[in-house]
């Protein structure tokens, strides 16, 4: 439930933030946040201190987005060391938003207090939620932790997320596509065209998925130089939950039956990790993997993974792009987003669609059948019809343009040679500069994709072609440099 401020839960949140108020010290904590600012302006200090201290105070007249308010979270947040920022915060549901302040030691102290003081007044969903979290004696609270449901799961996030994707233009402006894929509706567009089985590309990178883990190649790869990937990070994964546990108990299995394997799932979208979160949960229970497997979730831009992403404790990761992603982004960008938290001997699938000895009439003409799907132009149209002004206003045609690579880099969505793109508009008139790009596909052959990762100190290990002489290619890459 959002509120007309847009915040998720919020009178519930509205409830636990006047609860935190009262732990936080308010007073003190934002002193110490303008202080270093004000040490020459004492009576401006006073005055801003005020002004912070009755907008946490009023919470039911005030959205917790103000100047000194953002300041007052990112203080929060790294002082006690809380893996989220403010934008997650009011998007997560009430459970997942207490959850996130579960692990610091000194709300546990003061919440447990609360929680009998009838003088608190605590909503009664909140009580609950809190009696579940912080209430004593602590075996009550490992108790909770090891019943954990699907509906409750620790997200990280980062404060200034940003995604570099394809930038749709809407009249006088654009917006980005994380825009698109952050919406609710997005997420369940994507998850009926799965269901429908009418995504050709979507079954082919699973078919070749599994194909990929049953060969020689891959096993000797986990084996390679006595090296323990015990780590896996499914980027850009959420909603494809099929495709990760083809890879978590492959992996889980080269591991042997006492090693755990730590998995996480990285995704621009809350909402499309939330689809992945459920249906993994009932998998590892009724598969009783959920001692073995702990998956994190992650979200975040994983053309960001250098500045924004921790390496796993592992002696070796296994990193994964499926699906044909890469085509829908910068490849230069991701493979430079890679390198900053990979190291010499990981591993990394990539899935893409080639063009092997295809025409450019012939490739045009494959898209357009393609893509012409009720669900995904459904996907495609979602973000046109929730960004436009008009909330009724019914989107056009997805039309389809193909762009061959040029040697000049300014007229390319893709950064690797000899590559071709299928862009999707939303109208006939989007085929000019003016108009709007919904998204983009590239595709390539296979040995100028290979090239190119290999520049960035990727090398191919084995290479599976998907069945029914399908252009899917599944990729095994190990850096060597």
């Amino acid at each position: 439930m959002k509120s007309r401020v847009g915040i998720v839960d919020w009178p519930q949140k509205q409830s636990f933030l006047r609860l935190l108020y009262k732990v936080l010290n308010n007073k003190a904590l934002v002193e110490q946040v303008l202080g270093a600012q004000y040490t020459r302006k004492t009576d401006q200090l006073l005055e801003e201190l005020v002004k912070c201290y009755e907008t946490f105070r009023r919470w039911d007249k005030s959205k917790p987005s103000n100047r000194l308010s953002k300041r007052f979270w990112e203080q929060v947040i790294i002082d006690y060391e809380i893996e989220a920022g403010p934008t997650t915060l009011w998007a997560a549901p009430i459970a997942d938003f207490i959850a996130l302040f579960s692990k610091a030691e000194y709300f546990s102290q003061h919440f447990a207090d609360f929680i009998n003081d009838e003088r608190s007044c605590l909503d009664l969903k909140i009580k609950q939620l809190l009696e579940l979290r912080f209430a004593r004696p602590s075996h009550a609270i490992e108790q909770v932790e090891s019943s954990e449901s699907p509906n409750e799961y620790i997200l990280r996030a980062h404060p200034d997320l940003k995604f570099a994707g394809p930038q749709t233009g809407l009249k006088n402006g654009h917006i980005q596509s994380s825009m698109f894929y952050n919406m609710p509706e997005a997420a369940t567009a994507w998850a009926a065209l799965v269901e429908s089985e009418n995504y050709q590309m979507y079954l082919e990178c699973l078919l070749s998925l599994k194909d990929l883990v049953l060969t020689d190649h891959w096993r000797e790869s986990l084996r390679h130089e006595n090296r323990i990937y015990d780590a896996g990070v499914s980027l850009g994964g959420g909603g494809s939950p099929e495709k990760d546990w083809v890879i978590m108990t492959s992996l889980l299995e080269s591991l042997g039956p006492t090693c755990s394997l730590n998995y996480w799932i990285n995704d621009i979208s809350p909402y499309m990790i939330q689809n992945s979160v459920r249906s993994l949960h009932r998998r590892l229970k009724s598969g009783r993997l959920d001692q073995r497997i702990k998956i994190n979730f992650d979200w975040s831009d994983f053309l960001e993974l250098d500045m924004r992403f921790k390496r796993p404790s592992s002696n070796s990761v296994l990193w994964a792009l499926l699906g044909g992603t890469i085509g829908n982004v910068s490849e230069r960008d991701f493979f430079r987003s890679l390198n900053g938290p990979s190291r010499v001997g990981d591993l990394l699938i990539v899935g893409f669609d080639s063009i092997e000895d295809e025409t450019r009439s012939a490739f045009e003409e494959r898209m357009s059948e393609e893509y012409q799907c009720r669900e995904l132009d459904a996907l495609l149209q979602t973000q046109f019809v929730v960004s436009a002004k008009n909330g009724d206003q019914v989107a056009p045609k997805v039309d389809v343009v193909v762009k061959d690579y040029q040697e000049s880099p300014s007229h390319n969505f893709s950064d690797v040679p000899d590559s071709r793109t299928a862009v999707f508009y939303s109208s006939q008139e989007a085929k000019t500069d003016g108009g709007v790009v919904l998204a983009y596909s590239s595709r390539y052959t296979s040995a100028a994709f290979l090239a190119f990762a290999r520049g960035f100190g990727w090398e191919c290990v084995t290479m599976v072609e998907g069945k029914s002489g399908s252009r899917f290619r599944q990729v095994l890459l190990r850096r060597f440099r």
